[in-house]
């Protein structure tokens, strides 16, 4: 029995149109890693004051256990705020430049697979720009400031 060749477009070499699948290729999802200006940190008003006042990059203790600084992009700050942070008063949402980190920024997969930003190594007080003192609803509400984006 003969197969057919069909032109896939003018001027391409013919193909054959195969009946069965020989094998099943299985691409993985590609996903670009995020390249924002900046990302966010939030701490607690005293871990913020006593950073500040030794000179270090202000960490919570989750950062210290886990090994790595966690950050959050602006379109992912509200949901951690919400999921880590309800019904707490007292916090510091700051802006950290991302192109500041080097090396030591990496993108992982976290909640729902998303790509969060985790800085692994020292982090630089020049890099912290504004920051923002703020609450966070018992059931996870926050007004977030334009300067977010």
């Amino acid at each position: 029995m003969r197969q057919k060749s069909y032109l896939i477009s003018p001027g391409l070499s013919p193909v054959k149109v195969l009946r069965r699948p020989q094998a099943q290729l299985r691409v993985p999802a590609m996903s670009e890693t995020p390249d924002p200006e900046f990302i966010y940190k939030i701490v607690s008003r005293a871990a913020f004051d006593a950073a500040l006042a030794e000179g270090v990059f202000p960490q919570m203790p989750i950062d210290l256990k886990d090994g790595f600084i966690h950050f959050s992009t602006a379109a992912q700050l509200g949901e951690t705020l919400r999921l880590h942070f309800a019904g707490q008063n007292g916090l510091v949402v700051f802006a950290v430049r991302a192109s500041g980190l080097g090396e030591g920024l990496r993108w992982e997969p976290s909640r729902g697979g998303q790509l969060f930003p985790h800085a692994y190594g020292e982090v630089a007080l020049a890099n912290v720009g504004r920051h923002v003192f703020l609450a966070v609803a018992a059931d996870g509400g926050v007004e977030l400031p334009g300067w977010v984006q």
